[in-house]
């Protein structure tokens, strides 16, 4: 199809420095694609004013500062997201969704550097993680780390994450045989 054969001819651009320019559209592209975040079922429909009373009930509760971070990232405000799953990483250091989607606001904002440590300690946390290899990949490819940007997304799709096998299937063509 139209949008699988773009991204291969991105990948497979000539030469090195149109390599690279082509791959970091693709990445930008990508980004702009996916959806973020997957709400969970008790923020769905839940209003801003709900939220904030959550946290003035439960000023130590996690899970209240998470959910109000996934609202803002819903609406693309990433500054606050990133403060609100800062917060929930202060309160409960063990919560992998909260760096994994505070990893995913600094991808947004295009701070990949920061993003790559949220993902890699949501690994560290939970290794099973697909999207945060995926996205940890996806952050490496932005940063010109092309080996280690493979070898997470073929771990992702390893984990049956069906689209990092996608990407890997463009970027390596038939080479890639899990």
């Amino acid at each position: 199809d139209a949008e699988q054969n773009s991204r291969a001819l991105c990948l497979r651009s000539e030469g090195e420095g149109g390599k690279m320019f082509h791959a970091r559209i693709f990445i930008f592209m990508l980004l702009l694609l996916l959806p973020f975040p997957c709400w969970s079922s008790d923020t769905v429909g839940r209003s801003l004013k709900d939220l904030n009373n959550e946290i003035s009930l439960n000023p130590g509760s996690a899970e209240a500062y998470y959910n109000r971070g996934l609202y803002y990232s819903q609406k693309g405000e990433f500054d606050k997201a990133i403060a609100d799953f800062t917060q929930a990483i202060e309160i409960d250091p063990k919560k992998p969704e909260a760096y994994y989607y505070r990893g995913r606001a600094y991808a947004k904002k295009e701070q990949h550097e920061a993003a790559i440590k949220d993902f890699t300690k949501t690994i560290e946390i939970d290794p099973s993680h697909a999207r945060a290899h995926y996205n940890r990949g996806i952050s490496y490819a932005f940063y010109g780390e092309t080996g280690k940007s493979i070898v997470d997304l073929q771990k992702s799709c390893g984990m049956k994450y069906k689209l990092a096998c996608q990407k890997v299937e463009n970027i390596l063509g038939g080479k890639n045989k899990k």
